[in-house]
């Protein structure tokens, strides 16, 4: 605890007992410290003022390699399309329709570009490997014999180079 006040971070400690709620504020960082049997349980719940933050706070955790508890894009795509409260889904197809805009622009770009791209139904890790940000809707498998490299859409386009009618990503070739 010494160290983290040091360098200025405020330092909590926290006892949660049975049948009770921490709540935890966008930008805290939390841990927990088991000292013997234990269940723990998450719920994710926020007031629909947050929503306009939710972009902001994604990437405010990928920015310094931490993980998302949930991706936004999921989120607004399920508010969208299973929440019965109209002004939240208002909301919610606010920040969708310009990632949706994006996506698809993308998308198009990539097949212009490679031709032929297997596409494959896959929900399995949704983080870009470049940089911890989500994917958003659609990413790239970059794979070989041994390893396997996932990439936005976005991040893929602006990685993408050419040179003498090939393909290279990260200076590797991926056209024959």
């Amino acid at each position: 605890p010494d160290f983290i006040r040091a360098h200025g971070i405020k330092l909590y400690k926290v006892t949660q007992d049975s049948r009770s709620f921490v709540i935890k504020f966008p930008k805290a960082y939390t841990t927990n410290i088991a000292s013997g049997f234990h269940v723990s349980e998450k719920a994710f719940f926020a007031p629909r003022s947050w929503l306009k933050h939710a972009l902001d706070g994604e990437k405010w955790l990928s920015d310094r390699g931490i993980l998302p508890g949930l991706l936004i894009f999921q989120l607004l795509m399920n508010i969208v399309s299973q929440a019965d409260d109209s002004a939240l889904v208002s909301s919610a197809r606010k920040i969708l329709a310009p990632l949706i805009h994006k996506e698809l622009k993308n998308r198009k770009k990539v097949k212009e570009v490679i031709q032929n791209i297997p596409i494959t139904a896959n929900c399995f890790d949704p983080i870009s490997d470049e940089n911890l940000e989500p994917t958003g809707a659609s990413k790239i498998l970059l794979t070989d014999s041994n390893d396997c490299f996932t990439i936005s859409l976005e991040n893929f386009l602006r990685q993408l180079t050419s040179k003498n009618e090939k393909l290279y990503i990260f200076g590797h070739c991926i056209t024959d």
